[in-house]
């Protein structure tokens, strides 16, 4: 099974080499690796040379926000599963993609734990195992540990460019509540979010 994980980054050099060296290091194998930089003007160019040969597309280039790039490496994408980790979060180990496949990735959205990082301290998010309205009426599940079958942007569409930093829970909101996506939850800390 392929996963394509895709990374949005913008003058963020010291967040993007973490968030890439969290991803070269993975033991599993078939990754297919995206990077998309917003015409960064810092080196953040040059960190995506250094790793080059673990990366299977990038582009530096002026984009139109946050989604926009995100829309940018679901082009790009030819994975089973799409993980979407950016500059400056990092995977939760470096066996994490190999135990989130074992765990059984065979639903629309496969989501895991989420650890928040913030300087020195930090706290889980364990999202629930069912997922409702009320749940996207409060919050959210956090694309980060969330595994998106390259299918369902097909089905749902890709996200809304429109707007400018909740288009990611509109587009869980439309797959599970309009059309009724598949869903399952793993107990597995899959990301660690920096805030």
């Amino acid at each position: 099974m392929k996963i394509s994980i895709v990374t949005i980054n913008l003058n963020n050099a010291e967040g993007l080499a973490s968030t890439l060296r969290s991803v070269t290091d993975q033991t599993y194998s078939d990754i297919e690796y995206n990077v998309i930089d917003g015409a960064s003007g810092d080196r953040s160019r040059e960190i995506i040379k250094q790793f080059n040969e673990h990366i299977s597309y990038w582009v530096s280039e002026p984009d139109n926000g946050i989604y926009n790039a995100m829309n940018k490496g679901i082009a790009a994408a030819s994975g089973d599963y799409l993980l979407f980790l950016n500059s400056g979060d990092t995977l939760y180990s470096d066996e994490v993609i190999e135990q989130a496949v074992k765990c059984g990735l065979n639903n629309d959205l496969v989501y895991g734990n989420l650890i928040y990082i913030n300087r020195a301290t930090s706290r889980d998010w364990i999202p629930p195992v069912r997922l409702t309205f009320m749940l996207f009426y409060e919050s959210t599940i956090p694309h980060p540990s969330t595994f998106i079958k390259r299918s369902l942007f097909d089905k749902v569409g890709v996200f809304d460019e429109t707007l400018s930093i909740v288009s990611d829970w509109k587009f869980f909101l439309l797959a599970v509540c309009r059309d009724n996506c598949s869903y399952s939850h793993i107990n597995l800390a899959i990301a660690n979010f920096n805030e």
